[in-house]
């Protein structure tokens, strides 16, 4: 390992010039003191910053322009326990210099980056004969400012007045600040926002159509990461620490404090905050690889106890020609040297998961690092750091450092949100800090947030979302928006969540994850709008790809190929919704010339694979297929007879021959093919179906859960193919409900709820049964309903014979206005109610739902996104009609 030299300024005349009268041609570096404000331009005079200093409170200012146009303002000040160099500021020095660096990143927008800026470095003397540097840089895609604490000792930092201050006209797009940044982004007026704190990065669309996004850069144990808290003026806010104050050893040089401004295809690609980001630390990266990880967790949490079941993800991994298996909490030392082994002869590398406190010490990473490194492991997710701490950050420093000496690549979950940590230690290949695909099962994601994460999270570093989950039984998003992830998202880790046997009948998702990249040369933003549209194109080599993710309304994206090299043929593989849990492709041949437009579903989305026309198409024909199972019951009753069909669809261009199935059952449950199941043809375009009857044992547990699964195959070309896909079922728990029950009066097949029981004609209370109060919401009662706090998860049984659900729901009066929940209602799979946001403020709203077919009912209730600990919410007057 190698500690690369910080950056090296030259001076450039004319860069830098007192407000109003430019320096032009000056070859001293330093400027006139007296003066009250200095104006600092980017390289192409696009940005300007103008330094101001009030000369009767001695306080300082930093005006961003853009074109002329004042776009933000930043207050300018720290203090320390020692002095307050917010104010009584004296100017004693100027010096302007620039900034040239070529640098490149393993992961990001582009492996390949180049920054030029100017830089004015202010010397200040406070009130009290401290002195201080502030140092401010100009970049043609914003501007960075920091603060420098001379003099050896320690230094503590109590508090900062440094800020952001936009139009109160302007719009946000933010996320109320948690530990663990897994909050959702919502788009606000400047006055929606609450007196809340709020996490970096921070999005704002401004009055003229510009756009602004605040966040900080080269963050380390040194310091704390910060956040912003709104100051009370519409649009303003202060940079706040998560405690008290920060110690370090002096001289110390605080985080950048970074405004990203232009259009927004301009701060979305921006490159900001690796640019103001400490050099690499590892002088050689070639061991840092990364690539696609087939992980089991999400799709069953107890499959990381399981070797057997951890060697069949790594079989699926070398089948796909991906390059990892992550092996998640639950896994044993006793076998694992056995699953790297294993792994090692198919080529896969492993990842191994850990709890941050198992390795908090010298002495446990001493321990450990070392000993999992021997077994051949190949990375570490670390995960539930949840603090942004400055003890938080220095361990975040020695892990790294440890790692890097190990040459083990690390993914950091539970963790803040990165700070241009991709290039200052590579072998970190992604982070969490996002409410991601695991809340699918954890709590609540929307299609807005997937736009909204494309356009805040993910532009500060590389993000696992662990995105795919087509199998997720609460997806309101098309299977094109699932698979759209892959490309809208960055990552260095990508990270199919599905199981294995979701992608395995999904053959396009499979044909187009084989050619996926997980690293891009270069990054563009198509066409964006916050709660709406975020579609990117990325290059790999001489390949595009153009992923789209959507929300709203069924809609068609117009998708300008102009990024392509004039004058050069590609062919164009456009991979759409076809309905909403379907995909279909097209070829096309293209040039930069021409416009593609791609039809989506509701919260749909699309991938377009794009390689010069001499290669031939990326994806294989023969993979281009569809298996999927349907029980027609999937609360069959003990001793009942189920109808099974298996569909086998052909995407490709050849027909499909000796089309075959055969079921996987249950023990002791068996099946009865009604028709052919061998020997079956399917032409192009077409359809095969194959179709058994499964009687369900008479002494089936009820309730118990199943799987029924189907091993396809067929003949394509010279070669066979094999496909499974599978289908869950839960034997009836007992009787349906008849009538016009009250849930309340009914025994839920399953509950949770997250503090105490789910309480009957109630309101939540706490942890004891029976210790809310009366159902009350915006000060109306409810005798009956059902009382929880998010999250809670509430199953009913229904045997498909109940037409109606009515009632209404809302935020309890006994946590008053501050909790926030969403409410929904699914069907089988299907969302058939959803509340949206509700606060404490709002009045019950009503529900009146369609049951028809419906065999299981599941009701949820969610954070709305500020994680108030509170959040207790009621189904008020909930009532079947059976």
């Amino acid at each position: 390992m190698s500690l690369v030299s910080p950056v090296h300024a030259a001076t450039i005349p004319g860069s830098v010039h007192e407000s109003g009268d430019r320096v032009a041609g000056q070859e001293s570096g330093s400027l006139d003191t007296g003066k009250s404000s200095w104006a600092v331009d980017s390289p192409s005079g696009h940005v300007t910053a103008v330094l101001r200093r009030d000369r009767s409170a001695g306080r300082l200012a930093l005006e961003v322009r853009r074109d002329g146009r004042a776009t933000v303002t930043s207050t300018l000040g720290i203090e320390t326990s020692v002095a307050d160099l917010s104010k009584g500021l004296t100017v004693t020095g100027l010096e302007r210099s620039s900034v040239r660096e070529d640098y490149r990143t393993v992961v990001g927008k582009r492996h390949e980056h180049h920054d030029v800026g100017h830089q004015l470095t202010a010397t200040l003397r406070g009130a009290t004969g401290e002195s201080m540097r502030l140092q401010v840089r100009v970049f043609d895609d914003g501007v960075g400012y920091r603060y420098v604490l001379p003099g050896a000792g320690q230094t503590s930092v109590t508090g900062e007045r440094s800020g952001f201050r936009v139009p109160a006209a302007s719009e946000a797009v933010l996320m109320e600040h948690r530990a663990n940044y897994e909050n959702q982004y919502r788009r606000l007026r400047a006055d929606e926002v609450k007196q809340l704190p709020y996490a970096f990065p921070a999005l704002f669309r401004l009055p003229d159509g510009g756009w602004a996004m605040f966040t900080e850069a080269d963050l380390d144990g040194r310091y704390a990461a910060s956040h912003l808290l709104p100051t009370g003026q519409p649009g303003s806010f202060q940079v706040s620490l998560p405690e008290a104050s920060v110690t370090s050893d002096g001289p110390l040089t605080t985080p950048w404090r970074v405004a990203v401004v232009g259009d927004l295809s301009a701060v979305v690609e921006s490159d900001l905050v690796t640019d103001l980001a400490g050099d690499s630390r590892i002088a050689d990266t070639d061991w840092v690889r990364p690539g696609t990880v087939a992980w089991s967790w999400w799709s069953d949490g107890g499959s990381p106890r399981d070797l057997e079941r951890q060697k069949d993800y790594v079989d699926h991994a070398a089948e796909e020609g991906w390059e990892y298996v992550l092996v998640d909490e639950g896994w044993s030392p006793q076998w694992m040297p056995e699953l790297v082994a294993y792994a090692r002869e198919k080529s896969i590398g492993v990842w191994v998961w850990s709890r941050w406190q198992d390795l908090e010490t010298q002495q446990q990473r001493d321990a450990l690092l070392p000993l999992w490194k021997s077994w051949g492991i190949a990375g570490l997710k670390v995960d539930f750091m949840d603090s942004d701490s400055q003890a938080r950050m220095k361990w975040y420093d020695a892990l790294l450092r440890d790692t890097a000496e190990e040459r083990i690549m690390v993914n950091l979950h539970g963790s803040t949100a990165p700070r241009g940590i991709e290039r200052t230690w590579p072998h970190v290949l992604t982070s969490e800090g996002v409410r991601g695909g695991e809340d699918y099962h954890l709590g609540w994601v929307t299609p807005q947030h997937s736009v909204n994460l494309a356009l805040t999270r993910n532009v500060v570093g590389s993000m696992d979302y662990t995105p795919l989950t087509f199998s997720a039984d609460r997806r309101e998003t098309s299977a094109g928006h699932e698979l759209g992830l892959s490309v809208v998202f960055e990552s260095g880790l990508l990270h199919p969540a599905d199981s294995v046997e979701s992608y395995d009948g999904r053959g396009v998702v499979e044909a187009v994850l084989r050619k996926m990249p997980t690293t891009w040369d270069e990054t563009r933003l198509v066409s964006a709008r916050p709660d709406a549209e975020a579609t990117f194109a990325r290059r790999s080599g001489d390949r595009w790809f153009v992923g789209s993710a959507q929300a709203g309304a069924a809609s068609s994206t117009s998708v300008p190929l102009s990024f392509l090299e004039p004058g050069r043929r590609y062919l164009a593989e456009v991979v759409r919704d076809s309905g909403r849990d379907d995909l279909v492709v097209e070829r096309h041949p293209v040039t930069s010339a021409d416009r593609l437009t791609v039809d989506s579903e509701a919260n749909g989305g699309f991938v377009v694979l794009l390689s010069p026309i001499e290669s031939g198409p990326m994806l294989e024909n023969s993979l281009l297929n569809r298996v999927s199972i349907e029980a027609e019951r999937r609360w069959p009753e003990p001793g009942s007879t189920v109808p099974v069909t298996v569909r086998v669809q052909n995407k490709g261009r050849q027909p499909l021959r000796d089309v075959r199935g055969e079921l996987s059952l249950p023990e002791s449950w068996t099946a009865e093919p009604v028709g052919a199941t061998t020997g079956q043809k399917v032409r192009p375009g077409g359809v095969t179906t194959l179709r058994w009857k499964v009687d369900v044992p008479r002494d089936a547990e009820p309730g118990s859960a199943h799987t029924i699964g189907v091993d396809a195959s067929y003949t394509i070309g010279a070669g066979s193919v094999e496909r499974t896909a599978e289908q869950k079922v839960t034997v009836a728990p007992g009787s349906a409900p008849s009538g016009s029950p009250y849930l309340s009066d009914l025994e839920p097949f399953d509950s949770f709820n997250w503090e105490g029981p789910l309480e009957r004609d109630q309101s939540n209370g706490g942890s004891a049964s029976g210790d809310g109060s009366p159902i009350t919401i915006e000060g109306r009662t409810f005798e009956k309903g059902l009382g929880g706090a998010a999250h809670s998860e509430q199953v009913f049984h229904l045997g498909a014979v109940c037409d109606r659900l009515t009632g209404y729901v809302g935020v309890d009066d006994s946590v008053g206005t501050n909790g926030s929940l969403a409410f929904q209602v699914w069907g089988d799979g299907r969302l058939l109610f959803d509340s949206g946001p509700m606060t404490g403020s709002d009045a019950a709203r009503p529900m009146d739902i369609s049951l028809s077919g419906v065999e299981g009912l599941k009701l949820i209730m969610v954070d709305g996104g500020d994680f108030v600990r509170d959040d207790h919410g009621d189904w008020a007057d909930a009532r079947l009609t059976c």
